[in-house]
C-alpha cells in the first residue's frame, strides 16, 4: 500500500485513456477487484464490468482498514442489476470517489461503516454520474462527516428505496449540488437517525 496521501500507489493506462484498462470476470464470484487493508491506492480512468450472464456480487470492493484512497474518472458497469452494489466501501475512512460513471447495479455506490457505535469518516463521492439502478444510486451508512456533491443520480428503475439514502450519519453530513431525476417513484433523499451539534450539523440542499 501507500503510505501517505503525497506517497500513493496509482493505477492507471499507460496512455491516459479510460478503457484502456479493463476489470472484468467472466465467472461467477464475490469480487472483480477486492482491496482489503488498502492505505493511500488510486485506481484512475479504469473500466469495471464483468460478464452480462454472471454474478458479481460486488465488481469493487474496498474492505476494512483501509483509509486515505481515491477512485477517479472509473467506470462501472453491467448489463443486469445483478450485483448487490458496483462500488462497496465496508468500514474505509477517508475515501474519495470522483468523476466516475455507475450504470446499473441494484445499489450503485455503498458506504457502509461497520455499525452504529464503530463509524466511517470522512467518506466523499463527488461529481459522479449514477444511471439506472435497481434501487438505489448511493447509500451513506454508518459514517461521520460523510459528503455527497455535485452528483447526478437518474433512471431508478424500481420504488423500492430512494435514490439517495443517508442513515446513521453523523457530525458535518453534506449532501449538497446534486441532481435528482426518477419517473419509477423512488423518492429522491431518504435521511434517518442524524446525530449532530449546533456547530456541526447536516446539510441536505
Amino acid at each position: 500500500p501507500g503510505t501517505s496521501v503525497d506517497n500513493y500507489v496509482l493505477f492507471q493506462p499507460a496512455s491516459g485513456t479510460l478503457e484502456d484498462v479493463v476489470f472484468s470476470s467472466q465467472t461467477a464470484a464475490s469480487y472483480v477487484l477486492n482491496l482489503a487493508n488498502a492505505n493511500h491506492i488510486r485506481l484512475n480512468k479504469l473500466k469495471i464490468t464483468f460478464n452480462p450472464n454472471v454474478v458479481v456480487t460486488y465488481p469493487l470492493r474496498l474492505g476494512m482498514n483501509s483509509t486515505g484512497c481515491q477512485i477517479l474518472n472509473c467506470r462501472f458497469e453491467e448489463v443486469y442489476a445483478y450485483s448487490t452494489a458496483l462500488f462497496y466501501s465496508g468500514g474505509a475512512d477517508s475515501l474519495l470517489v470522483k468523476n466516475c460513471d455507475f450504470a446499473r447495479g441494484r445499489i450503485a455506490i455503498s458506504m457502509v461503516g461497520p455499525a452504529s457505535d464503530n463509524m466511517a469518516h470522512g467518506n466523499r463521492v463527488e461529481g459522479c454520474h449514477v444511471t439506472s439502478p435497481q434501487n438505489t444510486g448511493i447509500i451513506l451508512r454508518n459514517q461521520v462527516n460523510g459528503v455527497i456533491d455535485s452528483c447526478w443520480v437518474t433512471g431508478v428503475t424500481s420504488n423500492a428505496s430512494y435514490c439517495i439514502l443517508l442513515q446513521d450519519c453523523s457530525g458535518a453530513t453534506r449532501v449538497t449540488r446534486n441532481v435528482v431525476y426518477t419517473t419509477k417513484g423512488a423518492p429522491a433523499i431518504g435521511a434517518t437517525d442524524f446525530n449532530g451539534t449546533p456547530d456541526n450539523y447536516a446539510v441536505i440542499a
